[in-house]
């Protein structure tokens, strides 16, 4: 019998983070994921500030008609970005594991603490025990809102934002890639740790996904 060689396929998604609120810079996002022909959209968080106009920026979400998941920034609420998810149909992935099209997708919403007391901030505790669900997870897109501790997270010269268990798990499960945000001082912005690709799409970047089965 003839060995085949694994067949890789790449997959287009278009991802976007920290538009806060910003309904021009959604209506950007939503018109160029549509016209890249991506084959869902990714929000990495702080869709909004505080939560305002929540409703408005979903609702306009909702006018691609492509696939949505998302996490929740350290500006929003789990339940209310659970609500207007199941309004409009769109996955939550704040804790959750879902397979898509040969991906395995998971979520860490929220963020480390900061000094500005958000309304969605956890301890690194809280974290690596949600970071424990995704261990083992072959192909895996893990969409972050904050950054892994020293990539992507300087904020000043010396001082960094992101999160310590994030870079821990990185390390050792090697997911294909993360998509995070959090720290504007770094969008559109990519780098490596190991085998992962670490990216900030900023206010919105298509991305090609390969994966091999």
């Amino acid at each position: 019998m003839r060995h085949q060689d694994k067949v890789t396929r790449v997959l287009r998604v278009f991802a976007f983070t920290d538009l806060h609120g910003s309904i021009e810079a959604l209506r950007n996002a939503v018109s160029n994921a549509m016209s890249k022909d991506c084959r869902f959209i990714i929000c990495a968080g702080d869709l909004t500030n505080f939560g305002a106009g929540l409703s408005e920026m979903m609702m306009m979400l909702s006018k691609s008609m492509i696939p949505v998941f998302m996490v929740p920034g350290n500006h929003e609420m789990n339940n209310e970005i659970e609500k207007e998810c199941e309004k409009h149909g769109f996955i939550n992935l704040r804790g959750q594991v879902v397979k898509y099209k040969g991906l395995t997708l998971a979520g860490l919403g929220g963020s480390n603490k900061t000094p500005f007391n958000t309304p969605n901030e956890y301890s690194e505790e809280e974290i690596n025990e949600l970071l424990d669900k995704f261990k083992g997870r072959e192909n895996l897109i893990l969409i972050s809102h904050p950054p892994p501790y020293g990539y992507l997270d300087e904020v000043n010269r010396g001082i960094h934002a992101g999160s310590k268990s994030l870079l821990e798990f990185i390390k050792s499960e090697q997911p294909l890639m993360v998509i995070c945000g959090h720290v504007h001082e770094h969008e559109g912005r990519q780098v490596m740790i190991g085998k992962t690709k670490i990216i900030n799409p900023g206010p919105g970047s298509a991305i090609n996904l390969t994966i091999t089965p």
